[in-house]
């Protein structure tokens, strides 16, 4: 079988998990890692009729074309409270942007407090990570790659560029 083919499938059979390049050898043994990355990098670049293949640190995941989504919108998980939802997104991007972050530095930035479900969510749904524990028990928050992936950034520090910060 061909290389090429084999990627595509196994990047849209994930379900838009990323891979990365040991993933890829697990399914693939007699493959090198290198032809695997090379075929990888043309696949990323030549793109798909309805998808594109992203690469986020060393991880690739196959994603629908930003064109599509429209059409897709019927197939998502019904939308919280429009309260709730914001203050789940800015809770999203204090994290972002200033991490690693504590739910006091969070309240003190938001100047409310921060509703526990809200950081429930976002563990919940793989956009933030405990990265530390400190001393005297506060958890400090920082996005993962998940979030990455689905806000289609390769790096923490490309978002603060587009951002100006």
């Amino acid at each position: 079988m061909e290389l090429k083919g084999i990627l595509k499938a196994l990047l849209l059979s994930v379900n838009g998990k990323m891979l990365n390049i040991n993933d890829f050898l697990k399914a693939i043994p007699d493959e090198n890692a290198d032809k695997i990355y090379a075929m990888l990098e043309e696949l990323k670049n030549e793109g798909g009729d309805v998808y594109d293949i992203i690469e986020v640190q060393g991880h690739f995941f196959a994603r629908t074309k930003l064109e599509y989504t429209p059409y897709l919108k019927n197939f998502k998980k019904p939308q919280a409270d429009p309260r709730q939802r914001r203050a789940l997104i800015e809770t999203l991007a204090i994290i972002a942007m200033r991490q690693p972050i504590s739910r006091a530095e969070i309240e003190e930035i938001r100047a409310v407090q921060l509703n526990l479900t809200i950081l429930h969510d976002l563990l919940d749904c793989g956009w933030i990570k405990v990265v530390k524990v400190t001393s005297n028990d506060a958890h400090l928050y920082g996005t993962t790659l998940k979030f990455l992936q689905d806000f289609g950034l390769s790096s923490v520090a490309q978002m603060q560029s587009l951002l100006g910060v």
